[in-house]
């Protein structure tokens, strides 16, 4: 395979960068409610199961996540070079 030169990898991420948004796009949602800083993990999903047979409170969490997973994003957009 032939090298390339560094004007092949203008605009382009390395393959660390690649790495580095992989595990980002992959690490677990987090978000600020009412002060405290959630994660959602496989506990905290055991702990809220009863919580979501609620459909009002199921369509809460399920907007909550929705916001807390554009942000997510975002941010890893925002620090794309």
């Amino acid at each position: 395979m032939a090298q390339r030169g560094d004007d092949d990898l203008a605009g382009k991420i390395t393959q660390a960068q690649f790495q580095n948004y992989a595990y980002q796009l992959g690490s677990p949602l987090t978000w600020t409610s009412g002060g405290q800083t959630y994660t959602f993990t496989l506990a905290y999903a055991q702990s809220i199961n009863d919580a979501l047979k609620s459909t009002a409170t199921a369509s809460q969490y399920a907007q909550l996540w929705r916001n807390a997973a554009r942000d997510h994003y975002q941010n890893i957009i925002q620090s794309l070079p």
